[in-house]
């Protein structure tokens, strides 16, 4: 089985720091369709209007709206 490296990913991540080495080491594996969010809420804003995202990653404790 092949990994798609285009796949579109939604981050979801409360911290912009952390958001960012989250996106900087997945662009070092080699992943280059990543789209993020800053809460819960943003990240459904996003599902909403994004086609095809094939994987979320989440943080679980976050303001607005949890990752869970």
């Amino acid at each position: 089985m092949s990994l798609n490296m285009r796949m579109k990913i939604l981050l979801v991540e409360d911290s912009k720091l952390t958001r960012k080495m989250e996106v900087n080491s997945l662009k070092e594996i080699g992943f280059t369709n990543i789209i993020d969010a800053e809460n819960g809420e943003d990240a459904i804003n996003k599902l909403a209007n994004e086609d095809d995202i094939g994987l979320i990653i989440s943080d679980w404790n976050m303001s607005n709206k949890n990752g869970y």
